[in-house]
């Protein structure tokens, strides 16, 4: 299949000043099948330039593009935390933040401290003069960026032909760019390949990042290299954000000359200091928190300083190690606070081999990653290079090149490539484009082309824009012809795996390289195709220097359209934005930290009196208050909430909660070392033991006298979850992965270590769907809608039942559609569908079911429903309160005259959004709540009776006593971990399996219940007896899926039963020591007939709705149905519902009616019949406390939320 290339396209760069044209290509596809694998070719293009190579040399600051730093490159990977690795210099970069202070206006103050592997001065051209001392450790950077230039040059010196004179800008990360002139600005002007900009104004050198902060440039620092080649170094004494926050930082020369950082204080109060013992950095002070960190710099190979160690202010260190050889002076280990290490083995590759400007460059060739003692988990990364020796298919036209290439490439001497295999074998090749790759337009070495592996390909394009017309330094270093530098964007990424693709297109860029549209399409190629298209606007601030911020995005798919639309303050703080018609506002403090909000409704919320950050004070719509306490590490130390209770929080040097204050009940204290948390309340104790890469490996609770409840957890060396065990066991759930890291095998009842399972799921990927099958037959496949993202998916289509030939048999097929927003539109099955509809803002209008018709919703500006109604008929009212909280609801009067009508609802809140009395007629339910907002006490009122249920929690807030209106109180006895040990005076004891189910219960008549549990957690036993005697033992089998298929009663014989399911799991055949029953059903799962001995019963029903309409044989049965849906007859009784839906009365309008009342809630309270009224007392969960009529009361007792006694007490 071949798809045509557009060709000829252009649009004008707002950096050229129209002088020059940038050439767009869209790239062209060519597919072939090789195996499971797609190829697409692409096109790499570079501009010409028409000035000539000047001789004047380079400097030292000037990056190669085999010097470039790791982070800064495409086709970096990270295996390990903190870690890149560049897959085109093989180059290793460490970035770790060692503390952060929080700041206003999310101006946060960080201390990171950046690596980057050297080039072994013992076997390349690099000596050890090449490189600068650091006050960190040769390789480390600690710094708030830098400026570099030639010491012969003014800062704000500039006309020059070739940029080999230019300044150079180093980020925080060591990784460097650098600044070309804008001569076609109107002010004197810089600009990097990422869009980070520079200005002389009024003689400072100003910087200014793509978010708007700027660094102005006025510390002059040392100066260092060869005498021929001097440059100078120039630093930030001030850094201020967008909003006008600012850091000011302070040097000093050190004592060999090197400039370093001295103290950084800010406009909110923070501050650090920063000490130094002969010209090395021996401690970052946060004097206003107590606390430091301590660097070990100590002398090493070349007469050079390493940093070997960091130590934190909990005691524990970051441990590196240089004794790598080859590899002389770059990092060969690290060792992390926790206990993991990683070691690093270099080599050499001569990537320029075949030019005049041949050399070795020292990369990583592999890695040994070691979780530490805790886990024996360790693997090796292997590392090999491939260098380009011909280039890439090139075409001119006019002062264009264009490079062709494929993924995988069709010839792979015309790339770099460096392979990649991990522990378990898989294999990723990188390909990047090399300098042969590209020799007639060298300004596209190092692009980041594409990888490959067996289960992917993907293929990634640019889109280049010219910034000056100076001459690329870099590029002018390896051709004699001259190439105006350009900045790089993402232009196409396609993903391409066995039989799916997924491709993103950005197109339309303006000046800043801001997409300006977005194509996304994703494809099984043979059937199925799904496109969305976004237009985007950007919010440009060129006085600020903030490019990137998206107003406007309008999205369209399959006719439906989505918009979001934002308005920026001067400081491009959003201050009104608009999705899909939905409109909310904010205002701002000066820091930029959000002081309103306003909501489509109006109703506002204030944040006030800012601390690192943080709002110590918040107001809501009704007025009620949330206070903070904010220590200056920006640390919550204390909460109050809008009832005035305080919850206090203690914290560790390193920001970690260690200690929670609750208004009441005991405190939580938490512990921590590097491989533990141990959390401790009363009695009860949970520790979290993790590896030595911050991986969980093992959760216990446990308290004096109760067994400790544990489960463990095992992650291969890549960090994949492979093993769960079940509590207490060491069978659990195991996980097999495929390269892409998505489980592809799920083995149940697995013993650790081992591939055996009680029960397999497989699962395969590709063609949009994924194909689950057990080891049962059972099968399903899951169709999925999807579009750029491969990993971003959602379900159109479930198809499930048996595999039969190889084939899916399908038992059941669900068909679903989605809107733009992936909201569901419609659910088929065998015919029948439910739609949904949405308005323009996309919040849900109406719902149509086959049996009802459609039911209509009404919302508020925010979606709050305030209305509702079935067809044409009269709607049901909802009111809310200012901070949204259902308040009423207002129903219209029964369907039928007959039936009562459902009254009116009201409820109220304390400040905290707790219910405290909902009103339906003459019921009310009331509820009182603890300092920790757990209920108390709660009432329900029917007419003049009232009766109340009281509830008392330990020091741990588990559940203590439950006191029942007659006065009754029954005691559960709660262990340290909250489990009832009693329900006193009913059960006596309780005991239970480590997973939490009841594995003995003692009665008070003497009656003990045991039950028992199999490998894989699921009932195996149960006994009820009384001494020796056993009136119930029962065991249960199971199929490998969890459906029950043997109870054999032992005790008796009378109740053993054996039961079998389709490959859906329905029952359909139950079989006991005397009947045997079939079920049937249809597509849809409804029940079409039971086969018993007496005879059979068919199910009918109505062919456009779906419901049942009729039960013939033994036992015969006709229904009819309200307008909701609701029985209203069934041949022998009649029902009436009220709009609530709520079954108001039986019989209704008869001498033999029942009458039934609801709470506002729609429990139950009273039945009215002619034999009496009986009252029902509901819980705040829906359990049925007790009930009582005239002569008696009914006390229903729980544990957990089943029924294990009954409490009768006679009223007269």
């Amino acid at each position: 299949m071949v798809l045509a290339a557009s060709r000829g396209e252009t649009m004008s760069g707002i950096f050229d000043r129209g002088s020059q044209r940038i050439i767009k290509k869209t790239p062209g596809y060519r597919q072939k099948k090789v195996g499971h694998s797609v190829i697409y070719a692409a096109a790499l293009m570079v501009v010409q330039g028409a000035y000539a190579q000047s001789d004047e040399s380079s400097l030292p600051s000037i990056p190669d593009f085999f010097e470039e730093k790791a982070a800064s490159l495409g086709g970096s990977v990270s295996h390990s935390p903190n870690e890149m690795i560049s897959t085109f210099t093989g180059k290793l970069s460490y970035t770790v933040t060692d503390l952060v202070i929080p700041g206003n206006g999310g101006m946060d103050l960080a201390i990171q401290r950046s690596y980057n592997s050297i080039d072994d001065p013992f076997a390349t051209t690099s000596t050890w003069a090449d490189f600068e001392y650091s006050p960190v450790g040769l390789g480390w950077t600690m710094h708030m960026g830098r400026v570099l230039r030639g010491s012969n040059k003014a800062l704000c010196s500039s006309s020059w032909t070739v940029a080999s004179a230019n300044p150079v800008f180093e980020k925080s990360d060591g990784s460097r760019q650098i600044f070309y002139e804008q001569a076609f600005d109107g002010d004197l002007t810089w600009m990097t390949k990422d869009f980070w900009r520079a200005k002389c104004i009024e003689g400072v050198f100003i910087v200014q990042s793509p978010d708007g902060h700027s660094f102005r440039m006025t510390k002059k620092g040392n100066s260092f290299g060869a005498v021929s080649s001097k440059q100078t170094a120039y630093y930030p004494e001030r850094i201020t954000d967008r909003n006008g926050n600012w850091f000011n930082i302070s040097y000093q020369f050190l004592d060999n000359g090197v400039m370093a950082m001295t103290k950084v204080a800010t406009s909110d109060g923070r501050g650090l200091d920063f000490n130094y013992v002969d010209s090395k950095l021996s401690k970052v002070v946060d004097a206003g928190n107590s606390r430091e960190w301590e660097y070990t710099v100590t002398p090493g190979a070349g007469s050079r300083n390493y940093l070997t160690a960091v130590k934190r202010p909990d005691g524990h260190s970051w441990n590196y190690s240089y004794e790598a050889t080859p590899g002389v002076g770059s990092l060969s280990k690290v060792g992390y606070p926790s206990g993991g290490t990683i070691d690093y083995r270099y080599g050499h590759v001569d990537f320029l081999a075949g030019t005049p400007r041949s050399r070795q460059s020292t990369v990583v060739v592999g890695k040994t990653a070691n979780a530490g003692p805790e886990e024996s988990q360790s693997g090796n990364w292997n590392y090999v290079y491939g260098v380009a020796t011909n280039e890439l298919p090139v075409s001119r036209v006019g002062n264009s090149i264009t490079h062709s290439y494929s993924m995988p490439p069709d010839d792979r001497s015309q790339v770099n490539i460096t392979q990649i295999t991990d522990p378990a074998g898989k294999v990723v090749e990188h390909y990047h484009a090399g300098y042969h790759s590209v020799r007639q337009a060298p300004t596209s070495v190092g692009i980041y082309l594409g990888r490959t592996s067996d289960h992917e390909n993907v293929l990634l394009a640019y889109q280049d824009f010219i910034i000056s017309s100076q001459i690329d330094v870099v590029a002018q270093n390896y051709t004699s012809n001259s190439f105006n530098p350009v900045a790089r964007v993402p232009r196409i990424e396609n993903y391409n795996r066995i039989g799916e693709r997924f491709t993103l297109t950005n197109s339309d860029f303006d000046g800043y390289g801001n997409a300006r549209k977005v194509v996304e399409m994703a494809t099984n190629v043979a059937d199925r195709t799904y496109i969305r298209e976004t237009a985007l606007k950007h919010h440009v601030d060129t006085d600020k220097w903030i490019i990137n911020r998206v107003a406007s995005a309008v999205v369209v798919s399959e006719g439906e359209q989505h918009e979001t639309k934002r308005q920026f303050d001067a400081n491009g703080n959003v201050v009104l934005e608009s999705i899909a018609g939905v409109v909310s506002s904010a205002t701002y403090h000066p820091t930029g930290d959000i002081a309103t909000k306003v909501n489509a409704l109006g109703q506002v919320e204030s944040f006030s009196d800012y601390h690192r950050g943080i709002p110590r004070k918040e107001t809501y719509a009704d007025g009620s208050t949330v206070g903070r306490s904010v220590n200056d590490a920006g640390n919550v130390i204390a909460e109050t909430d809008a009832r005035g209770n305080i919850t206090r929080f203690t914290h560790d040097l390193l920001n970690r909660v260690t200690s929670v204050a609750k208004p009441s009940g005991a405190v939580i204290s938490v512990a921590w070392t590097p491989n533990t948390r141990v959390v401790e309340r009363g009695d009860m104790t949970e520790a979290t033991s993790f590896d030595g890469f911050g991986r969980t490996l093992r959760r216990e609770a446990s308290a004096p006298g109760q067994v400790p409840v544990w489960v463990n957890y095992s992650h291969n060396v890549m960090g994949e979850l492979i093993h769960q065990s079940y509590p207490n066991s060491t069978m659990g759930t195991g996980y097999v992965y495929d390269g892409l890291s998505r489980v592809v095998a799920t083995l149940n009842g697995n013993p650790v270590g081992t591939t055996n399972a009680q029960h397999i799921n497989y699962t395969s990927y590709g063609n949009l769907y994924v194909v689950n099958q057990d080891s049962t037959g059972r099968a399903s496949i899951d169709y999925y809608r999807a579009y750029s993202d491969p990993d971003k998916r959602e379900r159109v289509r479930l198809a499930s039942g048996e595999t039969v030939n190889g084939s899916l048999f399908a038992l059941a097929d669900v068909r679903q559609t989605r809107n733009i927003l992936g909201q569901l539109t419609t659910v088929s099955m065998d015919g029948k569908t439910r739609g949904y509809g949405y308005d323009i803002r996309y919040f849900l209008t109406s719902k149509t079911d086959p049996e009802i018709g459609t039911t209509n919703f009404e919302r508020d500006a925010i979606g709050n429903l305030i209305s509702q109604r079935i067809g044409a008929g009269p709607a049901t009212i909802y009111a809310y309160d200012s901070r949204n909280r259902l308040t009423d609801i207002s129903y219209p009067s029964s369907e039928d005259a007959a039936v009562p009508n459902a009254p009116a609802v009201k409820n109220t809140y304390d400040a905290n959004g707790n219910l405290v009395v909902s009103l339906s007629g003459d019921i009310s339910r009331s509820f009182s709540y603890d300092e920790n907002n757990k209920i108390t006490k709660e009432s329900l009122s029917v007419g003049a009776s009232t009766q109340t249920l009281g509830y008392a929690y330990d020091s741990n807030e588990a559940l203590a006593s439950i006191t029942y209106p007659s006065g009754n109180q029954v005691s559960y006895e709660p262990d340290a971990f909250g489990r009832a040990r009693a329900v006193l005076p009913y059960i006596h004891s309780v005991d239970y399996h480590p997973n939490g189910m009841p594995s003995q219960i003692s009665y008070a008549n003497g009656v003990v219940s045991t039950m028992g549990i199999n490998s894989r957690q699921w009932p195996s036993d149960l006994t009820y007896g009384q001494g020796s005697s056993r009136f119930v033992n029962s065991t249960y089998v199971y199929d490998p899926v969890g459906n029950m298929v043997n109870i054999n009663e032992l005790a008796d014989g009378v109740y053993a039963r054996a039961f079998a399911y389709d490959k859906l799991d329905r029952l359909i055949t139950e079989a006991t020591t005397t009947v045997n029953r079939q079920y049937g059903y249809d597509r849809t799962g409804n029940l079409t007939y039971l086969r018993t001995p007496t005879g059979l019963n068919t199910y009918t029903y109505d062919t456009a709705t779906g419901l049942l309409t009729g039960v013939a044989g033994g036992f015969s049965r006709s229904f009819e149905y309200d307008q909701a849906g609701n029985v209203s007859a069934n041949g022998y009784n009649t029902f009436g519902h009220d709009r609530a839906n709520n079954l108001r009365c039986t019989d209704c309008g008869t001498a033999v009616q029942k009458l039934h009342d609801y709470d506002g809630s729609n429990m139950r309270a009273q039945t009215v019949a002619a034999q009496g009224t009986t009252q029902y007392l509901h819980d705040s969960q829906g359990l049925l406390m007790q009930t009582m009529d005239s002569s008696l009361r009914k006390e229903l007792i729980y544990l957990g939320r089943r029924q294990v006694a009954e409490r009768s007490i006679e009223l007269n």
